[in-house]
């Protein structure tokens, strides 16, 4: 038995700007998901839902990306987290013909030893990018499995949700958008609310507990 605790990670920070627009120079993925990530932490915790930000500001955790990309898992599971979702802007080499074109949302997952009775990482990727999807309307592209290192170094279910493409105009239109991003939030809140009622988070003196499956 645990409290429930989400751990929100904006993605990359600091020297390193994550994708970068080619249309504007001054914008980086690195202050977008920032913005995002702040406002989930926000309104989860309106919710009575217990949340933490891996970093709340613009910075990084080292110079070498392995390293810092298991930072961000290790202070999720250093935590004990519940479930953890990482938030980025994708993006499309512009050299290749029709990249411009390529737009919408994918949601990424890697399912792991579970931790929830019957509960999985994809599942928890379907009932967000679902909600996401619900809120802003964007194309979906579906929900991939991939063995990124945030997923697969995480010790509870995980997910990496890629909001929209900084290289496509209206995609990019939609990020610099206040509402795209508020709703973006509410999505990836609402699906973890329902994520939680999935997994039987429940009340105890006040606060959310789930029970988590003893490891071997």
């Amino acid at each position: 038995m645990e409290p429930v605790l989400v751990v929100v990670d904006a993605g990359h920070g600091g020297r390193d700007p994550g994708t970068i627009s080619p249309y504007d120079d001054t914008f980086f993925e690195k202050d977008v998901v920032l913005d995002i990530a702040k406002r989930v932490e926000k309104y989860l915790k309106d919710k009575g839902i217990n949340a933490m930000l891996t970093r709340d500001g613009d910075y990084h955790f080292n110079d070498s990306i392995d390293k810092d990309l298991l930072e961000r898992a290790d202070i999720a599971n250093r935590n004990n987290a519940s479930l953890f979702v990482s938030i980025h802007v994708n993006g499309y080499d512009l050299k290749f013909k029709g990249a411009a074109a390529v737009n919408g949302m994918e949601v990424y997952y890697l399912n792991k030893d579970t931790v929830y009775t019957d509960f999985t990482d994809e599942r928890y990727a379907e009932i967000v990018a679902n909600k996401i999807i619900e809120f802003t309307g964007i194309k979906f592209n579906g929900i991939k499995s991939r063995g990124l290192s945030v997923l697969r170094n995480t010790h509870m279910p995980a997910i990496l949700v890629e909001t929209a493409y900084i290289t496509n105009k209206e995609d990019h239109a939609r990020l610099k958008s206040n509402d795209f991003r508020d709703k973006t939030a509410k999505g990836i809140v609402d699906g973890i609310e329902l994520v939680l009622d999935e997994i039987g988070a429940f009340e105890h003196q006040g606060e959310l507990y789930v029970f988590k499956e003893a490891g071997e």
